[in-house]
């Protein structure tokens, strides 16, 4: 068996493997980053007001809100610390945040009703989600390629239990780019 990493997401926490032998794995990743849980801050940060009701529900409301927004509205992505091996995401989604807030809006001195007004601002922090949820699938993917680098694994495994299909379709696009192996499970 050719030794992979795997970056398993389970109950909305990411986390790397080093697979060595058939029953062999290792954890290299320690802390309990809960995705759901700092992309809810975020949403709430951002006023945005959800539906849902269950975690499940919730996080595909979520993905919907990011999918159908502009995901590259801020202009760049917070930087990257290659030699800590946890992904950072508290710290990843608060700097995108603060470079959000730094933001002018567009159409601040525009006279409009307060319902378009209201419109024009639920778009621009539904932008502002997805832009940040982005900088995670890309921070993912990037924590996971460093591992495999330094570890000189060539082949790479995505399992995650929720099947979010932008992570899986980021990793893949970035790993064929590098002619690296992606196997989803």
């Amino acid at each position: 068996m050719t030794p992979y990493i795997a970056l398993k997401i389970e109950n909305f926490v990411p986390q790397l493997h080093i697979h060595t032998a058939e029953d062999k794995s290792r954890k290299i990743t320690q802390l309990d980053e809960n995705i759901l849980d700092s992309m809810k801050t975020l949403a709430k940060e951002l006023n945005i007001n959800l539906e849902s009701k269950n975690d499940e529900d919730i996080y595909e409301e979520l993905l919907r809100i990011a999918r159908e927004s502009d995901e590259f509205y801020l202009p760049e992505y917070a930087d990257l610390n290659p030699e800590e091996t946890e992904f950072e995401l508290k710290d990843l989604f608060s700097e995108m945040l603060k470079q959000a807030k730094t933001m002018e809006q567009e159409y601040k001195d525009v006279e409009m009703t307060p319902e378009a007004r209201a419109a024009i601002d639920e778009n621009q922090s539904n932008d502002i989600f997805s832009s940040i949820t982005e900088s995670m699938y890309l921070r993912l993917i990037a924590k996971t390629l460093i591992a495999a680098s330094e570890l000189g694994v060539g082949e790479i495994h995505l399992n995650d239990q929720h099947k979010n299909p932008r992570l899986a379709e980021q990793m893949k696009k970035e790993l064929d780019r590098m002619g690296v192996e992606l196997v989803i499970e």
